[in-house]
C-alpha cells in the first residue's frame, strides 16, 4: 500500500517538472531568431514631390520616423501619405507633398501663394487666378513647382484699330500735238483718295508692345491731275551765230539782245543736231563779244560739252 502511494507522488512530481519545462523550452534557446519585423531595418520608397528615392535599411517603426530618417527638415505643414502615425512595413511607399511658397506677380500686383500643387496650372486653379488665352506665363504653366518659385503673368490684350490715311494724287503730263508748244493747261484737277489701314495691336499690362498691319482697304480712289503740254511749234526765222554759257539760274534759260523776256527760243547745235528749248530771262550778250545768245549752263550742256565754251548755233523763235 505504501509503495503505491509513493509511485503516485513520483508521477505528480514528474508532471509538474514537465509543465514547468515546456514554457522554458519556448522562451529560451533560439528566441533571438524571432524578432518582430519593426525591430529590423527595412527598405522603403519615398516619392518626394514626384521625385522617387529608394531607401535601404531604414530603421523606423512609423511613417513619421521613416520620413525623419529621409529628411529631418520635413515640416508639419508638409503633407505625408500614409498618415505619419501609421506603421511602416518592408517595401512600403511613402508620398511627401511639400508646402511651397510661390511668389506671383500679375501685372503690377504681387502676392504670395501657399500651395501643395505640383504645376502652375494646378496652382492657378487652386487660387482662382483669372487667365485669358493670350496671357503670357513666365515660366510656362507646365513648369514643375519648387520652393520660392517666382512667377509672372503678363496680361495680354489684342485689339484691332483702324486708321484713315490719304492717298496722294499723281500728276500726269500729256503731250498734245494739236496744241501750241506755248500752251500748257490743266485738263483734270487732282483729288486725293483715302485708304483705311487695319492694325492688330498687342498690349502687355496695358502698354502697347507691337503694332502689326493686317489689312489695307482703299475706300476712295485718287484722281490724277492731268496737265496738257502742247508740242506743236511754229518757228520764226533762223538766226545763226555763236553761243556761250553762264551760270545764272541753273534752268533752261538764256540772255538775248533780240528777244524780250518771256520769249521761247529753240536753239540747235548744227554740229550734232541737238536742240533745247529755252526762255529769255536776261539781256545780253554784249554786241562786241560776237555772240548772239548766252545760254544758262544747264541749257548749254544739252547741246555740247561745257568745256567747249563757245559753239555755233541756230536760234529760232517759237510762235503761236
Amino acid at each position: 500500500m505504501h509503495k503505491q502511494i509513493q509511485q503516485k507522488r513520483n508521477k505528480k512530481i514528474a508532471l509538474g517538472i514537465a509543465l514547468v519545462a515546456v514554457p522554458t523550452l519556448f522562451l529560451s534557446g533560439n528566441d533571438h531568431d524571432f524578432k518582430p519585423l519593426d525591430e529590423e531595418p527595412i527598405d522603403i520608397t519615398i516619392v518626394d514631390d514626384g521625385n522617387i528615392i529608394e531607401l535601404e535599411k531604414v530603421s523606423a517603426n512609423t511613417v513619421s520616423e521613416a520620413v525623419k530618417f529621409y529628411d529631418e527638415n520635413i515640416s508639419e505643414q508638409d503633407r505625408v501619405f500614409p498618415n505619419r502615425e501609421n506603421k511602416v512595413f518592408f517595401n512600403d511607399t511613402i508620398k511627401i507633398n511639400r508646402e511651397k511658397t510661390v511668389k506671383l506677380k500679375i501685372a503690377d500686383e504681387e502676392q504670395e501663394l501657399k500651395t501643395y500643387g505640383d504645376s502652375l496650372e494646378n496652382i492657378f486653379a487652386e487660387a482662382n487666378v483669372d487667365l485669358d488665352d493670350n496671357d503670357l506665363i513666365i515660366p510656362n504653366k507646365n513648369t514643375f513647382v519648387k520652393k520660392d518659385l517666382e512667377v509672372e503673368i503678363v496680361k495680354v490684350e489684342i485689339k484691332e484699330e483702324r486708321e484713315t490715311k490719304k492717298i496722294d494724287f499723281e500728276t500726269v503730263k500729256k503731250d498734245d500735238p494739236e496744241t501750241s508748244f506755248l500752251k500748257k493747261f490743266t485738263k483734270t484737277e487732282g483729288e486725293n483718295g483715302e485708304k483705311e489701314i487695319v492694325y492688330e495691336i498687342s498690349y502687355h499690362n496695358g502698354e502697347e508692345v507691337e503694332r502689326k498691319k493686317i489689312d489695307e482697304i482703299i475706300t476712295k480712289e485718287p484722281v490724277d491731275k492731268v496737265i496738257i503740254q502742247g508740242t506743236r511749234m511754229k518757228l520764226g526765222k533762223a538766226d545763226k551765230g555763236l553761243a556761250s554759257w553762264y551760270a545764272w539760274t541753273g534752268t533752261l534759260a538764256c540772255a538775248s539782245r533780240d528777244y524780250p523776256d518771256g520769249t521761247y527760243l529753240k536753239v540747235t547745235n548744227p554740229a550734232n543736231g541737238k536742240n533745247v528749248i529755252v526762255v529769255v530771262n536776261d539781256y545780253g550778250p554784249q554786241a562786241h563779244t560776237g555772240r548772239i545768245i548766252d545760254l544758262d549752263k544747264v541749257a548749254f550742256g544739252k547741246l555740247a560739252s561745257i568745256g567747249a565754251g563757245v559753239i555755233d548755233v541756230k536760234v529760232q523763235e517759237i510762235k503761236e
